[in-house]
């Protein structure tokens, strides 16, 4: 109740100052809709691209100690995200901060709330090595998955390959030296 009473006086105040400084909804622009998301050459989307992120985004076996995958801090049910202060974290640390959205995340310049990812595959392999998120050996990872025919068909299909922890760890410390 309390929300929406909130709610219901930042409403009016919008109002009341839409009506009193002069400003017309005619005289404002609109926006349009959002340009096509900018596409890395070298990781173009294809169907089997995204089947093989949607499976991995939702495998516990991202996380080091196996409890937890991208869909624990980026809930489909809330906007990609939590409905809390703080993430959750991996156990023994405690997160900072709650998890960005990832409605639009691909026009986002930056990722992290501090900008740290230049784009989403630096973000990914990040989250998923770092001890206080997931926590996960990236050469472990890649063990795991590799005696899974199952994402072993997934990454052929997707990039002609099975997965490989050189050029992911590798890409992920030194970038994928593209600016897109």
């Amino acid at each position: 109740m309390k929300n929406q009473n909130l709610r219901t006086v930042f409403n009016t105040f919008a109002i009341a100052f839409a009506m009193t400084s002069g400003i017309a909804m005619a005289d404002v622009t609109a926006i349009g809709p959002l340009p096509p998301v900018p596409v890395n050459p070298d990781n173009a989307p294809t169907a089997a691209r995204m089947a093989l992120g949607q499976t991995l985004f939702f495998d516990n076996r991202v996380s080091g100690n196996g409890n937890m995958n991208c869909s624990s801090c980026h809930l489909p049910d809330v906007g990609w995200t939590l409905p809390s202060a703080f993430s959750i974290a991996n156990e023994g640390f405690v997160e900072r901060r709650n998890p960005p959205t990832l409605i639009n995340v691909g026009h986002n310049k930056a990722l992290i709330w501090d900008g740290r990812a230049p784009n989403l595959e630096k973000q990914a392999l990040g989250s998923t090595m770092n001890p206080v998120h997931k926590g996960q050996n990236i050469e472990k990872l890649m063990q795991v998955l590799n005696s899974d025919p199952a994402i072993v068909a997934m990454f052929q299909a997707a990039y002609n390959s099975k997965p490989n922890p050189m050029t992911s760890a590798a890409r992920w410390r030194y970038g994928s030296g593209i600016s897109w």
